[in-house]
């Protein structure tokens, strides 16, 4: 009982997909911070970073039991955020935690991390965007 109350205030975050591009590097960044990280993966993961408290096998979003299996990992491992770098997972990740009833059903808040993959990849490359628009007002720039 007494784990079972200290597993509930700890901060505990699933990653899913895990093995993709960014995972480790997040999974690294949020041990750092405190959260024990668990992965989730609906393919063999046969490289896992040592940040990587487990992974557990959850099935594709587009299987129709993946909503109860996710409540399932998300309750057992008392996840309290998920950060889903992929398109279609933080959609429908997002839907869930806009779904009352599957909201009802958890025993904790769940928050999502983050922005939509997109958006966040378009962040990385608008300090070079914005560069590349001041190089073209640019003179010299524009001589050449």
């Amino acid at each position: 009982m007494v784990r079972d109350e200290f597993m509930k205030n700890t901060k505990n975050l699933l990653i899913f997909p895990a093995g993709i591009d960014g995972t480790e590097k997040f999974a690294k960044t949020a041990t750092q911070l405190g959260f024990d990280v668990v992965g989730g993966s609906s393919v063999p993961v046969h490289k896992v970073s040592d940040c990587f408290k487990k992974i557990v096998p959850l099935p594709f979003i587009t299987d129709k039991c993946f909503d109860k299996k996710f409540l399932q990992t998300i309750e057992k491992n008392h996840i309290s955020h998920v950060y889903a770098p992929h398109h279609g997972v933080w959609w429908h990740v997002k839907k869930l935690l806009a779904n009352s009833a599957f909201v009802s059903e958890l025993s904790q808040p769940l928050s999502l991390c983050g922005e939509h993959p997109f958006q966040s990849y378009w962040n990385e490359f608008e300090p070079h965007l914005t560069w590349a628009d001041k190089a073209l007002q640019d003179q010299l720039a524009r001589s050449i």
